[in-house]
């Protein structure tokens, strides 16, 4: 079975509002909180941190490594 349909397995809505609820609420827990073994038992959310994370710090280490380099004044927009 795929897993789309664990969101309608198993619960009863009654009105229309119950179900966009519902969506929602299981959307939001798709986009962050499902670990996948694609991951490495990372959430998408945790994923995506790591990924930010990573960035940064090599941006910043672009950033020093330029400064430490300069011969003369540094200029940010030669980055």
């Amino acid at each position: 079975m795929h897993r789309s349909f664990e969101f309608f397995r198993g619960r009863e809505r009654k009105t229309s509002e119950d179900f966009k609820r519902d969506l929602e609420e299981y959307v939001v827990h798709w986009n962050t909180s499902r670990r996948q073994v694609r991951l490495k038992g990372l959430t998408p959310e945790e994923f995506r941190n790591q990924a930010l994370a990573a960035s940064s710090l090599f941006r910043a280490s672009k950033i020093w490594d330029a400064v430490q380099n300069s011969s003369g004044p540094f200029l940010w927009h030669s980055i």
